[in-house]
Order: C-alpha cells, then sequence, then structure tokens
C-alpha cells in the first residue's frame, strides 16, 4: 500500500521543507550571525531521506561529491576567516541538494548574491533595516546587526542561490 497525500509522494515534500530551513537560517545569520547546527543537520538528513526515496541512479554519489568538493573549496575561506563555519557548513549541505550538474552554478550565484547582501550591510543599510522593516514584525534587534562592517550574513545570498536553483525539484521539473 503506497501512502500519498493528493497523489503527491511524500518525499517531494522535503525540498519545500528544506527552503523553509533555508530561511530559517537566513534569519538567524541576520539577527544573530549564527547559522544553527540543528539547520545543517536537517537539510543533510533531507538530502538523504529524498536521495534513498527518489530512487534515481547515482543520486546518493553525485550529492556526496558535489558536498566534498563544496567543502574542499570552501573550508580555506574559513581557515582565513572570510567565511563563518556556519556558511562553510551551510553551503556544503546545500551542494549534496544541488549536485555536481550545477556546482560550478552554484558557486557562481553565491558569490554573485552575495554582492548586494554585502554592499547594504558594508554601507550601513542596517539603519534603514533597523528603521523600516523590523519594527513591523515587532523583532527585538541584537547586537550582531548592528556590527561593523567586516560582519555580513552570507546565509542570505547562500540561501538565495539554493532556493533558485532547488526550484525544478519544488515544482516537480527536477
Amino acid at each position: 500500500m503506497v501512502i500519498s497525500f493528493m497523489n503527491i509522494a511524500w518525499h517531494s515534500l522535503l525540498p519545500v521543507y528544506v527552503c523553509v530551513l533555508l530561511v530559517v537560517a537566513s534569519w538567524s545569520d541576520i539577527c544573530a550571525r549564527r547559522i544553527p547546527n540543528w539547520v545543517c543537520f536537517h537539510i543533510l538528513l533531507c538530502y538523504a531521506v529524498y536521495s534513498s526515496a527518489a530512487n534515481e541512479n547515482g543520486l546518493i554519489g553525485n550529492g556526496l561529491l558535489a558536498g566534498s568538493l563544496a567543502l574542499a573549496a570552501f573550508f580555506p575561506l574559513f581557515l582565513l576567516k572570510v567565511l563563518g563555519a556556519g556558511d562553510v557548513k551551510l553551503i556544503t549541505v546545500m551542494a549534496f541538494w544541488i549536485g555536481m550538474d550545477h556546482l560550478i552554478s552554484f558557486f557562481v550565484m553565491i558569490s554573485v548574491m552575495g554582492i548586494p547582501v554585502a554592499f547594504f550591510y558594508l554601507m550601513r543599510g542596517v539603519i534603514a533595516l533597523q528603521l523600516v522593516f523590523i519594527p513591523l514584525v515587532g523583532v527585538r534587534v541584537s547586537n550582531a546587526i548592528t556590527r561593523g562592517p567586516s560582519s555580513v550574513p552570507y546565509a542570505v545570498a547562500i540561501s538565495s542561490a539554493s532556493i533558485y536553483l532547488m526550484l525544478p525539484l519544488i515544482t516537480g521539473d527536477g
């Protein structure tokens, strides 16, 4: 007996959950400059379940290779203090989902989407965020948001690129 809800395979909902987790990671990075480990763990666990349930030949190996290459590419940036540990973990676990076919596109998109995020924070646009957006949702602003220009919530760029590249999985075209 196959369990399905409205003829939707349960594992097809996992990419949607991953996108929700990416929003959580971004919000956490904006507010506290931290990406919770549980978010990265859940994304990796979702990939393991999805790749097992999807029955696509080589999906697990493809993701493992992509994740390994992402870690090898971005871990030195952590050692050089260019990226935080949470950023590197998030890039690595999302590389599993993105796979080898789009890995270079993923890296380029992270860089391109990181430019406006960095510009916004480096130009003290955080003041506009505090004055306009934060009071609307009633969230207390932590000191992380008002830190100096060296602190950029890069999870926003990582999540944006990830969600864009995961759209085919969410819409069923991938």
